[in-house]
């Protein structure tokens, strides 16, 4: 039986992952935070489907869900983990709480390392299993690779996703567990409205109020031209199911494509203010006032 373990598949782009891999005759156990999720998740994919009650943070729980997808596996390797589940508060960070901050890095950083530690052995680690290895695939984004004001926090963690699957993928290499990072552009999902981005108020007492309010309004724009989760879904079925995969992938829009060639190609600073054009608020900016210090330009 090849079996898939995906996190976070009650919406979003996990919902879009758990359905392409069951069209394709995978058991997916996926993973959802409360017991009415994994009911009504259990009712839309059906007998194919096993859910995982747990929150990627509860080190414990994860070595519960792996127990029972060994349990059910009798004796069988593990065809891949999905980390998927994350969570993306945004704001300024001189004044985002830090309790946020810290939420946004336990989800999105730790908690792929929590579940991989959990199923490593399921994925071949293991001898004594029969199958091939499995395949880690870490879903991390265009925030991975590229810095934009008020997602400081998503940014930090999807970096470190990047580094820890590196160093994952040298160290798993000795098991034959391939780990692969999968970098989607812009999909329809429920990040934003789950992670309490919709209260803009809350930084209007800060220089960063007008500014964090147009970010956002552009932010909702892309979103909802965004890919259909399905679509990435796709993506990660033939990233499993090939012969021999990539170490990374961006499935993404042509525009991505482009401002990933230029972050390679323009200076820093360059690219800091195209990508703040729209959102900063440039007339409070120290660089502008008479009385400034001039500055080393740099083309670090």
């Amino acid at each position: 039986m090849r079996a898939v373990v995906v996190t976070g598949v009650s919406s979003g782009i996990g919902q879009g992952i758990a359905r392409v891999l069951l069209r394709h005759g995978v058991h997916v156990f996926g993973s959802v935070r409360s017991d009415s999720d994994a009911a009504r998740s259990s009712a839309e994919f059906g007998t194919g489907f096993t859910p995982l009650v747990l929150d990627v943070r509860d080190e414990p729980a994860t070595r519960r869900a792996a127990d029972l997808v060994r349990a059910k596996l009798q004796g069988q390797t593990l065809w891949g983990l999905v980390n998927n589940a994350g969570v993306g508060f945004k704001g300024p960070l001189l004044h985002e709480p830090l309790d946020e901050i810290q939420q946004v890095l336990d989800v999105n950083l730790l908690g792929p390392l929590k579940l991989i530690r959990a199923f490593a052995a399921l994925l071949g680690a293991d001898p004594t299993l029969a199958g091939s290895p499995g395949r880690i695939i870490n879903v991390s984004s265009v925030a991975g690779v590229m810095t934009t004001p008020y997602t400081g926090a998503y940014c930090a963690a999807k970096f470190g996703l990047e580094g820890l699957s590196g160093s994952l993928r040298i160290e798993l290499a000795r098991y034959g567990i391939a780990v692969i990072v999968a970098a989607p552009g812009v999909y329809r999902s429920a990040l934003g409205s789950k992670s309490g981005n919709g209260s803009p108020e809350r930084y209007d007492a800060t220089d960063f109020g007008p500014s964090y309010r147009r970010f956002l309004q552009d932010f909702s724009k892309w979103e909802a031209r965004g890919w259909p989760p399905e679509r990435f879904g796709e993506a990660l079925w033939e990233i499993l199911s090939c012969k021999r995969p990539r170490a990374r992938y961006f499935v993404g829009q042509f525009p991505f494509r482009i401002i990933f060639a230029l972050r390679h190609l323009l200076p820093t600073g360059v690219m800091d203010r195209i990508l703040g054009a729209e959102t900063l608020d440039r007339s409070k900016s120290r660089a502008n006032r008479a009385d400034a210090l001039p500055t080393h330009r740099s083309r670090a």
